[in-house]
């Protein structure tokens, strides 16, 4: 049933692609009479994409461990996790850099229908600053403006860890209910990605041709040399930081990869995981203290990939991005990849928003988001290895400060 989304969309591209060339006319008319179908799943899970940011932000934030339950290793391990976050994303985008300039990549005319977002590229720079905190709320979400609701769902958040407890269990209780309601019906829409997905890749392909599945083949090759050199890098950090010969890291995490590539499940690899930190002589708390920390917080593969996503497919629409795009684009998506714990469907929901918000159409983005499938177990394996990554570089210092 999991690969029933993924093939649907690969017939949907090889018909559209067939369609485009041939132009048959019964299927140029079919192609017309499902675009409709297409678009109507794609605006079902757009609908939901501001309310379930700004909901996940405010549960995900509010619930974080206060700064006397962290302690040392748990502050440590945020810290690591924040500056690893960051690396992803300096990588991401110098490796875009390169590679969007230096490869040929199919360029495809966007849907006039989700050209939205253009307003972070076109303004200077001081009204954009001026605009991360809106004077209307309503007027932003209706815009699609996903930073300065991020933004104001992150203070908000804030201001509830500091009200009461009564009150803010009142809060969360209604927030964790709305946010959980906002995923069941993501989860039904998700569901809809065989028939919807199909109309809309069908649709899509019969427009542009086989240049959408052309790029989306490239994206699927880069995103993996991608996360595989990246993968090297973090063995080199924990031999520079974590003092652990690469060769010593590689063979101790083996294990836990193998799990995480078969699984594809960062949290079912957390056994597995504790298993590798204890055979690499780790302290205890790195187990007990990093590692359920990093299955809850740390998506590493959403900073290096999303990152990755933005550049690739704004060359492939002409979208030229500006630096406050960017900026936007990556802060959403971080603050996002700490406040969404073992939520899938939300980190992509969200990640849609952030990309539209950037000035891309939404069909591109979710047309390669539904052949993750075949992403996933690099995704989860790179996950898996910067968790242990980090739980070897905090042991470094966490361990050294202790009394």
């Amino acid at each position: 049933m999991a690969l029933l989304g993924p093939l649907c969309l690969i017939l949907g591209f090889a018909l559209g692609a067939y369609t485009h060339s041939s132009q048959t006319p019964f299927l140029v008319a079919a192609a017309g009479h499902l675009d409709p179908i297409g678009q109507l799943w794609l605006n079902a899970l757009k609908v939901a994409v501001v309310p379930l940011v700004s909901i996940l932000l405010i549960t995900g934030i509010a619930t974080l461990p206060s700064g006397k339950e962290l302690g040392r290793w748990g502050g440590m391990a945020m810290a690591s996790f924040f500056a690893m976050l960051l690396l992803g994303v300096t990588v991401a985008l110098a490796a875009g850099s390169i590679f969007v300039n230096s490869v040929h990549i199919d360029r495809i005319t966007p849907p006039t229908s989700t050209t939205a977002g253009a307003i972070q590229k076109t303004a200077e720079i001081s009204d954009w600053v001026s605009g991360l905190i809106p004077g209307n709320l309503i007027e932003a979400m209706g815009k699609g403006d996903l930073l300065p609701i991020a933004i104001i769902s992150a203070l908000f958040a804030l201001a509830l860890r500091k009200a009461g407890e009564e009150k803010r269990s009142v809060v969360l209780s209604f927030a964790t209910g709305v946010r959980d309601t906002i995923l069941v019906y993501v989860g039904w829409v998700v569901q809809l990605l065989p028939i919807g997905g199909f109309a809309l890749a069908f649709s899509f392909a019969a427009k542009s041709g086989g240049a959408i599945l052309n790029v989306t083949l490239q994206f699927i090759v880069y995103g993996y040399a991608l996360m595989i050199a990246f993968g090297v890098l973090l063995y080199l950090l924990v031999a520079v930081i974590g003092r652990i010969k690469p060769s010593v890291f590689a063979k101790g995490i083996l294990p836990a990869q193998i799990v995480a590539l078969g699984s594809r499940s960062s949290l079912a690899s957390l056994p597995s995981m504790v298993q590798c930190a204890k055979s690499l002589n780790l302290p205890d708390p790195a187990s007990e203290v990093v590692l359920p920390m990093a299955v809850s917080l740390f998506k590493l593969n959403r900073a290096l990939t999303s990152t990755s996503k933005l550049l690739f497919f704004a060359t492939v629409f002409g979208v030229a991005l500006g630096p406050q795009a960017i900026a936007a684009y990556v802060v959403t998506v971080i603050m996002v990849s700490f406040s969404t714990p073992g939520l899938p469907t939300g980190a992509g929901a969200s990640n849609l928003g952030a990309y539209m918000a950037a000035g891309l159409p939404a069909e591109g983005y979710m047309l390669i988001e539904a052949v993750n499938p075949i992403l996933d177990p690099m995704n989860t394996v790179l996950n898996v290895t910067g968790d242990l990554a980090a739980a070897a570089i905090t042991s470094r210092f966490a361990a050294s400060g202790a009394d």
